[in-house]
């Protein structure tokens, strides 16, 4: 927005927050009022604070009133707020004592009475406290209880419930299926895949709803995390796509390189690709990696792989023949000098 509309925009904001039960929008527009208070705003923002109980931000406007640069007069301060009994309770108009009253009470004794006060020392100005983004739980609690759900998946025997808008603003290709040109399900909301295990498009949804890795077992991870990663491209959720090749990284060893490299390669994850190559280069004995099972189908599947595969290998050969080269030469140089 504007910075000469931020003002009274934040105001407004923050009544409809507090309407409807915003409060980390309400927190929000009370850390930009605490910034913007001045001499002129000073007074709105106070009654504002005070009608929508902000105490923060009330705290900060007494602050200001009270600071040595705008301290004015009592009584010159006082013609100049408001004639509200709202306002007038605020600054304590209604505990102020006449005259006639004082000179008749208890209180004063020989022309003069005692006062009381209490200093409170703040050490640094009160801040609103704007806790973190909580729309991750509010989309889990959606996914949890499906509330409005309007559309559902059949797959692998499961049936699972969800909502065309999560979808459709979380991949592309749900909002093409359900409200493109490939729109299905329009008689019975009922979407069937048959490709796809009913446990890994469980997890998918438990990513799509509230942007978190899914819980899963230790044991299951690397073969789930494969499949996520085919379930992340086809439905083009690239940042669960990435967090399935970052966690993919971890899980590259001699049994499983063929699988997770032809993986890389088949759904173009080049920094995957990248640590499987690293991986065999780094390898005492990579061909032991080439006499896995899996290999043959690393070969049919991906011979450009292979070609890159060998040209690794090639690499290694020629340092132990060089390595060879030079064991032989020192130990001829040993026998001459003997």
């Amino acid at each position: 927005m504007e910075s000469e509309e931020e003002p009274a925009m934040s105001q407004r904001s923050l009544v409809a927050a507090d309407q409807y039960g915003l409060q980390r929008l309400k927190l929000m527009c009370e850390h930009r009022l605490s910034s913007l208070i001045d001499r002129n705003s000073v007074e709105d923002i106070l009654h504002l604070a005070e009608k929508h109980r902000c105490a923060a931000l009330k705290e900060a406007c007494f602050d200001f009133i009270g600071s040595t640069e705008t301290l004015v007069p009592a009584r010159e301060r006082l013609l100049q707020v408001r004639e509200t009994e709202e306002l007038r309770r605020i600054f304590g108009y209604e505990k102020f004592i006449e005259r006639e009253i004082l000179e008749r009470s208890e209180h004063l004794k020989y022309d003069s009475f005692t006062l009381r006060v209490q200093i409170h020392v703040v050490k640094e100005t009160p801040s609103v406290l704007v806790p973190p983004s909580d729309i991750q739980r509010h989309l889990g609690s959606l996914l949890m209880s499906m509330e409005g759900a309007d559309v559902e998946f059949l797959v692998g025997g499961e049936t699972f419930a969800a909502h065309r808008l999560v979808l459709a603003a979380r991949s592309p290709i749900f909002n093409a299926e359900l409200y493109g040109p490939m729109k299905e399900g329009t008689v019975t909301n009922t979407i069937e895949i048959d490709d796809m295990d009913a446990q890994v498009f469980e997890a998918m949804l438990h990513f799509i709803y509230p942007d978190s890795w899914p819980e899963m077992e230790q044991e299951d991870e690397s073969a789930m995390t494969q499949h996520l990663l085919v379930a992340a491209d086809r439905y083009c959720t690239q940042r669960l796509k990435l967090i399935c090749e970052a966690r993919l990284h971890d899980h590259i060893d001699a049994g499983s390189v063929s699988i997770i490299l032809a993986l890389a390669d088949k759904h173009n994850c080049s920094g995957l690709k990248k640590e499987c190559f690293n991986f065999l280069r780094s390898s005492t004995s990579p061909l032991v990696v080439m006499e896995a099972e899996e290999c043959e189908y690393l070969t049919q599947s991906c011979p450009t792989v292979m070609e890159e595969l060998n040209t690794i290998f090639l690499e290694r050969n020629l340092e132990k023949a060089k390595i060879s080269e030079e064991g032989i030469e020192d130990n001829a140089h040993l026998t001459i000098k003997d």
